[in-house]
């Protein structure tokens, strides 16, 4: 016996990564040539991979659900005759495509654990990604399926039979709304009251340090432990929906609680690029007066010529304490963004629900940043400022309850 590395395959010209979804021979167990011995997925389907000649299984490299690079190792094997499998060897479980860059000789390489992006929990269910697909697109939690593919496996005629079953389920839930930097509860005040109509429950707190809530903050951090423990006491599963700074905060919060979320939405994330509009940022902590205030809600709404005197006076009074100044430099600097949005995005359960709503007019961070949300994330252009919620809250509540309102 001979030892060798199996690495993750490239089976197609634009795959970079594979989810390992299952091994089918386990650890010290044989195989023989053309055996299945794993399922990997693809961002196209589900494969098995069959062994290129006889051998035993020495050590597992990656686990079930584990993500890897193509080309990382996922497992240590012993075999007859290592000419079996050379890049230009058989490749029985696809014959369409022969780019397959599986195993070097381990006597001349040193076997080291791949990178590997650790999904939730909720991502180890079994299923197709074209059925992950649809259950997203018609709101259909996999967890609630059985799978009638192998082993388990959810197929999209799993999904397809859930539809009348999931629209007659099309009742009250739970939404938590997240506000953005330097604003507050009240910013929700349309869509709250339309989504209340509804009989939908909102939760919409305060980050710490704005509005009502005096915590002193002075790290993105700390926005979300505040609301991870906020989030304690609401009935699951939850609906989310974060605004801008809020929208980070909400996808930390998601991929902490996982299966505990029904759906992530995002309107104008934070995050997803370098530029953001750093007048903007800079100026409304350091407002002291409406006058300082006027032109840059301009700047965030065409309806904040809208808001009256009493109203204006008292956000002006609010942000002149200057609390969020430290904040504000964790945010942005003179280069544009500090915020990541896009790893904790990939840490984010496939089963959850995940979309953006972008206004076309934004002032404050460009829409085209919505094109480096990933390929899961289905993003909506409105036509709206940097508050589509305050802009066109009927249009926001449709996309995000699935219903069609009426102001």
């Amino acid at each position: 016996m001979k030892q060798l590395i199996l690495k993750m395959p490239r089976l197609g010209e634009t795959m970079e990564q594979g989810t390992m979804v299952d091994w089918l021979v386990d650890t010290g167990e044989s195989f023989k040539r053309g055996d299945p011995i794993l399922e990997l997925e693809t961002d196209k389907t589900i494969v098995e991979f069959s062994a290129l000649g006889n051998g035993i299984i020495s050590e597992i490299l990656a686990q079930p659900g584990d993500i890897v690079d193509v080309g990382d190792p996922i497992a240590q094997l012993d075999v007859e005759n290592t000419g079996d499998w050379d890049v230009g060897g058989e490749n029985p479980q696809d014959n369409s495509e022969s780019d397959v860059p599986i195993v070097p000789d381990a006597q001349s390489e040193t076997v080291k654990k791949p990178d590997i992006i650790k999904p939730t929990e909720g991502a180890q269910i079994r299923a197709t990604p074209a059925a992950r697909r649809l259950a997203r697109q018609m709101g259909v939690a996999l967890k609630t399926l059985t799978g009638s593919g192998r082993n388990g496996r959810i197929e999209i005629e799993d999904v397809t039979a859930q539809k009348p079953q999931q629209e007659s389920l099309n009742g009250p839930a739970t939404y938590l709304l997240i506000h953005g930097f330097a604003g507050d509860s009240s910013t929700w005040a349309q869509l709250e009251a339309t989504l209340k109509r509804a009989g939908h429950s909102v939760y919409t707190p305060d980050l710490a340090g704005h509005g009502a809530n005096r915590t002193q903050v002075n790290d993105p951090e700390e926005l979300v432990d505040g609301m991870l423990e906020f989030a304690k006491n609401i009935p699951r599963p939850f609906h989310i929906v974060g605004h801008s700074l809020g929208a980070w905060v909400a996808t930390r919060v998601a991929a902490a609680l996982g299966d505990d979320v029904a759906s992530l939405r995002l309107i104008a994330p934070i995050g997803a690029g370098d530029e953001i509009s750093t007048d903007f940022i800079n100026g409304i902590v350091r407002v002291t007066n409406t006058a300082d205030l006027i032109p840059l809600l301009g700047m965030l709404s065409p309806k904040a010529d809208t808001l009256s005197k009493e109203l204006l006076s008292e956000m002006a009074k609010e942000l002149s304490n200057g609390r969020l100044i430290e904040l504000a430099g964790k945010l942005a600097h003179s280069n544009g963004q500090r915020i990541d949005i896009l790893q904790p995005l990939a840490k984010i359960s496939k089963d959850i629900l995940i979309s953006a709503i972008v206004g076309k007019d934004d002032l404050i961070i460009p829409p085209t940043h919505a094109f480096n949300l990933p390929p899961r994330v289905g993003v909506h252009f409105v036509a709206a400022g940097h508050m589509p919620h305050w802009d066109t809250p009927n249009d926001v509540a449709r996309l995000i309850a699935g219903k069609a309102y009426e102001a």
